[in-house]
């Protein structure tokens, strides 16, 4: 048997393509005689109970046809890039810039850390890495004055012995909407090793590729692995999904922030604290590019 290293549908289950004379298991590929067919087949094997469950696909031929071209590259010795993009908009947005103390103030876009959690809360895996490589800005930048009250544990002993709240005075941005994009690469080491991950290794799985595809499955569908935010947990977006074709880069948007928060942690996972920050980032005509 030949493991192919280029697809993986999901942890649990394998999907077996039958067409007129090849049969494609994800993981494992077997070729031998069918008699033609006028439907393409799909039969899902769960590896959890070993039952099998016959059900038609819409997406098979385009499934299909990802797998070989993906390894037809691959045997070229040809890298692949594998990319994603992400729509998201809301009516309060809050990218915290560090250097406005107890009265934070936003950022006119989203930092590298954000957008990289936005597309994590669709989609995380140990096995692949998301770099967010620019953000689009599609609405007017408008700042607007927000107060809350504040009842965590960083409040001063006292105010925590009274039950005294601490009032919150931000400045955040409303009525946003930025189109973000990024590319997935493959895990180089995972410091944290489970049991799922340890199958991905063993079986050559790529990551990327297997990111790629769940992102965008799961974009469509609505599903997230956390609730979605614009900043602040609070702040919940009002549309999370594929780029619309309404909205386009707000070209009358031009800045230059002197300094602008990269990144918060060293590594992508179970990194330690260690903040980096950009000098003269630039954005020109609605769009920033992150630094690669």
């Amino acid at each position: 048997m030949k493991r192919c290293s280029s697809w993986c549908w999901n942890r649990q289950d394998a999907i077996e393509y039958e067409n007129e004379a090849t049969t494609v298991r994800i993981g494992e590929t077997i070729r031998k005689k069918r008699p033609k067919t006028s439907k393409k087949l799909f039969r899902i094997f769960s590896r959890r109970d070993q039952t099998c469950q016959r059900t038609r696909y819409p997406e098979a031929t385009l499934i299909f046809k990802a797998v070989c071209k993906s390894r037809t590259l691959e045997r070229r010795g040809v890298k692949k890039e594998y990319r994603i993009e992400v729509e998201i908009a809301g009516h309060t947005a809050m990218w915290t810039r560090p250097d406005t103390g107890d009265a934070p103030v936003s950022y006119l876009a989203p930092t590298f850390s954000a957008a990289k959690g936005i597309f994590e809360s669709v989609c995380w895996l140990k096995s692949a890495v998301v770099r967010p490589t620019r953000v689009e800005i599609c609405e007017d930048p408008v700042w607007h004055t927000y107060t809350t009250n504040y009842g965590g544990p960083l409040r001063k002993a006292d105010s925590v012995r009274k039950g005294n709240s601490f009032q919150l005075l931000a400045t955040v941005l409303v009525n946003v909407c930025y189109r973000i994009y990024a590319d997935v690469e493959n895990a180089l080491e995972d410091k944290a090793p489970s049991e799922a991950s340890g199958v991905y290794i063993r079986a050559k799985i790529n990551g990327a590729h297997a990111y790629q595809e769940m992102f965008n499955r799961r974009l469509i569908k609505g599903q997230w692995h956390s609730t979605p935010c614009l900043g602040w947990k609070e702040f919940v977006p009002s549309y999370v999904g594929p780029l619309r074709l309404q909205s386009k880069p707000n070209k009358s948007v031009n800045a230059c922030i002197p300094s602008m928060l990269h990144s918060v942690f060293a590594s992508s996972s179970h990194g330690t604290y260690e903040p980096t920050f950009r000098q003269s980032v630039e954005i020109r005509e609605g769009v920033l590019h992150y630094a690669k």
